[in-house]
């Protein structure tokens, strides 16, 4: 906690010392865009910083020097976060999208998908059951992802939103997801969505049958957002 990392539209990443009040060490790495998010690994020895660029730069603060550029993304990298263990690294976007990407091999292992506009904020967390990562976005709606990891191989489940916008989710997997009603299930899976979400004895009570049964082809009202009305998240 002695050291301060911020990134800037000048296209640098400093490194403050917050006892001294003053700069340790720049990166330069960037070029023509900004610098919009910025990350330490859990031991601090590595930080992540995402930019206009549509990239992730990886750097050794001990080395003084770029790592890994990741690429993939088609838009703004608007937020970066290592997971608990220091093994991933998500990337959330303005083009809809968040990454999952390995820091031993700096291939990217997922991509999640069927946000209803951009991603601004992306945070991990564990506990017993597994782990997990949190997104906000433009959209108005934070979603809980379960991360499955089988050494280099990679698979996210939504777990839970706090709120059910349009479904567009081609090739997601909705098993076990909570809160999911039987009608929106249908039409998820009428888009290629697989597995079965999680249901109360409530749900099931009232389920919708399915034999013979075909969903109107629309999606659901979304509420418009913006960088004012995002949600930012973080994990204490």
């Amino acid at each position: 906690g002695q050291t301060l990392a911020s990134g800037s539209e000048d296209t640098v990443v400093r490194l403050w010392s917050v006892d001294e009040k003053k700069p340790l060490l720049m990166f330069e790495g960037y070029t023509d865009w900004g610098v919009t998010s910025v990350a330490f690994s859990s031991d601090g020895q590595t930080l992540a910083s995402g930019s206009v660029d549509k990239t992730v730069m990886l750097w050794s603060v001990a080395e003084k020097e770029l790592l890994h550029i990741f690429e993939g993304h088609t838009d703004w990298v608007t937020s970066v976060a290592f997971s608990p263990n220091g093994q991933m690294l998500a990337s959330g976007s303005d083009d809809k999208t968040v990454r999952l990407w390995s820091i031993t091999s700096g291939e990217c292992l997922t991509v999640i998908q069927g946000f209803n506009g951009a991603v601004n904020s992306v945070a991990w967390y564990t506990n017993a059951e597994g782990i997990w990562l949190a997104t906000g976005g433009a959209d108005k709606v934070i979603r809980l992802w379960q991360v499955h990891r089988d050494g280099e191989a990679c698979r996210v489940t939504l777990h839970w939103a706090s709120a059910q916008t349009t479904l567009t989710v081609p090739g997601m997997s909705i098993q076990e997801v909570i809160g999911l009603s039987a009608r929106n299930t249908q039409l998820l899976k009428q888009r290629g969505a697989t597995g079965e979400p999680h249901q109360t004895e409530e749900q099931e009570a009232r389920s919708l049958p399915t034999e013979g049964a075909v969903a109107p082809a629309f999606t659901l009202p979304v509420q418009a957002g913006n960088r004012s009305g995002s949600t930012y998240l973080n994990f204490a």
